[in-house]
């Protein structure tokens, strides 16, 4: 089990970004039930809000990709008052944005990596289960 934040799903959409090609095995890993994906569900604002407000797709597209994501990630882990508190506590003590957080308490519970492509953010709690997108699977 791993899970991804909302910088890996979204390059799942737009073969433009860096790190594409990485985000999507990771993807494919998990459909084909090899390494399962658990996110939370702040992730499904987070990536539609980046569908929306930084990309150049339609709205159409924006959907599609949403219903996309819908079979990709039918479950998502639900977030509640214990998890808000120890993702309000990793923020403060890593200076890094609750949303960030969250994403690493949800890894440090479940006792899997945590992958991103926000790779200051990785650097900057430099955590042994938080893991860049560029340094997965080295």
């Amino acid at each position: 089990m791993i899970i991804v934040d909302a910088t890996i799903v979204f390059k799942w959409f737009d073969n433009t970004e860096k790190g594409f090609a990485q985000a999507r095995t990771l993807l494919e890993k998990h459909l084909l039930k090899q390494d399962e994906i658990v996110v939370p569900e702040l992730l499904l604002y987070e990536v539609s809000n980046a569908l929306s407000t930084k990309s150049i797709l339609d709205i159409d597209k924006i959907l599609e990709n949403i219903s996309l994501l819908e079979g990709y990630l039918p479950k998502q882990i639900p977030i509640n008052f214990k998890i808000i508190k120890k993702a309000c506590q990793f923020s403060k003590k890593y200076g890094v944005s609750v949303y960030d957080a969250t994403y690493a308490v949800i890894a440090e519970e479940k006792e899997c990596d945590l992958i991103t492509a926000d790779d200051k953010f990785a650097d900057k709690v430099n955590l042994p289960f938080i893991k860049k997108l560029s340094d997965y699977g080295d």
